[in-house]
């Protein structure tokens, strides 16, 4: 089998946040246009949750508010602290914003909690945020992997000629894999599929070599991902993170 990678699910789950963040809760999300972030927990839907995206501006759902720092990137964002959201309260508003990459917002949710969210990409058909929600009681979710299969084959573990070749699209299937919501399927155009998408993202080590393969959709059962080309041949693992939480 000179031309795959196995790819083995580790069986033990480790939590990659310290015990001390676990009243808080922190991801990545990619928003669909005319979906929704909610930020107490995470979760991506068509309707419902803190901030919508139209496809050109976001705003604010319910009861929640933001202002808009402006432009002050991930250097900025790491700085902001609760005292510095509460701060902000005064000047919270509901109201559309057109943000653009580097953009930070200061977020009062629904559930009454502070935000800082972080844009990362923006498109007519997406945004990417990065965000920290103070006092959140949702613990991230650790995720668990059931199989990775090729998309072709479907063969299963241990069966005859499995594998997943350098370069090829495999599946991953499992719970708590990704953000809840419709699985939206991502282009392959420039600027290329993400290597993050819906809080998650995923490793495959081979040979001491790790590759990060890129995601056409991602849900909670089910991740459709590209092993790179550079990824070494031989026996490896593959790993999910959701939220921090890695399987």
């Amino acid at each position: 089998m000179s031309n795959c990678v196995i790819c083995a699910a580790m069986s033990v789950v480790s939590l990659m946040i310290p015990a001390a963040a676990w009243a808080d809760l922190s991801g990545t999300a990619t928003v669909p246009a005319n979906s929704t972030l909610d930020l107490d927990t995470g979760a991506v839907a068509t309707s419902g949750g803190d901030l919508l995206f139209n496809g050109v501006s976001v705003t604010d759902q319910g009861n929640a508010a933001d202002f808009d720092d402006g432009n002050i990137l991930l250097s900025g964002f790491n700085l902001l602290t609760l005292a510095n959201l509460q701060a902000f309260k005064p000047f919270l508003l509901i109201f559309p914003i057109k943000p653009a990459v580097g953009d930070v917002l200061a977020v009062l949710t629904n559930g009454g909690l502070y935000s800082k969210v972080l844009v990362t990409a923006i498109s007519a058909s997406s945004v990417t945020l990065d965000y920290y929600t103070y006092g959140s009681s949702s613990a991230p979710a650790a995720p668990s992997i059931k199989n990775v299969q090729n998309n072709y084959s479907y063969l299963l573990p241990g069966m005859p000629n499995y594998g997943i070749a350098p370069g090829s699209i495999f599946i991953v299937t499992g719970t708590d894999l990704a953000n809840p919501g419709t699985a939206v399927l991502q282009s392959s155009a420039p600027p290329g599929i993400p290597t993050s998408l819906n809080g998650a993202s995923i490793s495959v080590t081979v040979n001491g070599v790790t590759t990060h393969p890129a995601m056409y959709y991602a849900v909670p059962t089910q991740i459709a991902a590209v092993l790179p080309s550079s990824t070494p041949v031989g026996t490896g693992t593959i790993t999910v993170t959701y939220n921090g939480a890695a399987s």
